[in-house]
């Protein structure tokens, strides 16, 4: 699965739009931002906005900010 993201991130015709990776798990610590963002490559971006946000899906702790993230950098 992280081949298929890594190749959708790579594209060409996707590379002016900002990238909002959204980490599950943060309640129980199972991944860190670090570890995804070597995992896809995206530390390697340096014409792409993008961030990694670690979200609990269970509660909900963190996904609204990356949506203001999201927002924010689509309409700059």
């Amino acid at each position: 699965a992280i081949g298929l993201v890594q190749q959708l991130i790579n594209r060409p015709e996707l590379s002016s739009l900002p990238l909002l990776v959204l980490a599950n798990k943060k309640d129980i610590g199972i991944i860190k931002c670090k570890d995804v963002e070597k995992a896809l490559g995206v530390d390697t971006l340096k014409t792409r906005k993008w961030e990694i946000q670690e979200i609990c899906a269970v509660s909900g702790e963190g996904v609204a900010e990356g949506q203001i993230w999201l927002v924010d950098n689509i309409l700059n």
